[in-house]
């Protein structure tokens, strides 16, 4: 009987044993599935944070923020499961606006603006999937320069050119596929 009893014993301490330690992994699973967003900071070699945002499961989620290795502002914008999303905006070192751009599954998707040194705008264009569509505006002084039409990432349609004093237009240029069919100098 002693012996039919400690082996009762025993195997009900084993089956303890068990329901707790199942009870604990199934208890941090549950965890690490519900707790998955957790704040990020990356830092130069210096000490100073290069890039900030959230993580989640691993990847970039949410407001993301780089920075010079000054301090200043470089890029912010929204990550989605790791991708870029949304409008990122790039800042130059004195923290002046470079460029605004819109993304959708990390591949330039609409709005596309360029600014100069000075903060006005030098270029303005559209993308769909990482390639040029629609018109594409250069501006010199904030002052429209030209407008060119694109398709699939090439010259298609016409090119106006703008003189630079009056804003008249001076030049179109007809392409086709990045060839050019016809070019025409006007009120010159």
């Amino acid at each position: 009987n002693k012996y039919l009893f400690k082996k009762i014993f025993s195997f009900n301490i084993l089956k303890k044993g068990l329901c707790v330690l199942f009870c604990f992994l199934n208890s941090f699973a549950y965890l690490q599935e519900t707790d998955t967003l957790f704040p990020q900071k990356y830092y130069y070699n210096s000490g100073k944070v290069s890039s900030e945002g959230t993580l989640e499961n691993g990847l970039p989620t949410g407001l993301w923020r780089n920075y010079y290795e000054s301090g200043t502002l470089k890029s912010e914008g929204r990550k989605q499961a790791g991708k870029s999303t949304g409008i990122w905006t790039f800042y130059l070192p004195h923290g002046k606006i470079e460029k605004s751009t819109t993304y959708g599954e990390n591949l330039k998707n609409g709005s596309y603006q360029q600014f100069d040194s000075l903060g006005k705008i030098s270029m303005e264009s559209w993308y769909k999937n990482d390639t040029l569509e629609g018109i594409s505006k250069s501006f010199k002084n904030g002052k429209l320069k030209a407008e060119t039409m694109y398709a699939a990432g090439k010259k298609d349609g016409v090119e106006k050119v703008f003189d630079e004093v009056d804003g008249r237009l001076v030049e179109t240029t007809y392409y086709n596929k990045d060839e050019i069919e016809s070019k025409t100098r006007l009120n010159q």
